[in-house]
């Protein structure tokens, strides 16, 4: 199972969805990270680089409370969905887990990128709305 993650809170909430899920049937989750190499300054890079890694410490953490092996994998890239796919079909996941805020209008809706990625996966993905 994939969980891409920002940090957000979002995002953990799918993490946590995810380490229910590989415990109810014994698989394990992968947590994905995303940095972004425009946050050119030496500042925002480490401040950036910092978040990506609590993170991934974090859903470490949460794995070892829940007994559900977890591993963390990062990539650099100003297009995060591109990663999520390359990752996607390289390591070949049966479920994506992501996480995302729906969007508010005259009604609810995901935003453009999200609902581009989950239509490009072509494997079996769960959004976890808040």
């Amino acid at each position: 199972m994939l969980v891409p993650t920002s940090g957000g809170p979002e995002a953990r909430l799918a993490t946590e969805i995810a380490l229910a899920l590989a415990g109810a049937s014994g698989g394990t989750v992968t947590v994905f990270h995303v940095f972004d190499p425009r946050a050119d300054s030496l500042y925002l890079r480490s401040r950036a680089r910092r978040v990506g890694l609590s993170v991934l410490v974090d859903a470490h953490r949460l794995g070892k409370v829940t007994g559900v092996p977890v591993k963390g994998l990062t990539a650099t890239n100003p297009q995060p969905e591109a990663e999520i796919r390359r990752a996607v079909v390289r390591d070949g996941y049966d479920l994506v887990v992501l996480g995302t805020a729906l969007r508010r209008g005259d009604n609810k809706f995901l935003g453009p990128r999200t609902l581009a990625l989950a239509r490009s996966l072509r494997r079996p993905v769960l959004l976890v709305m808040r």
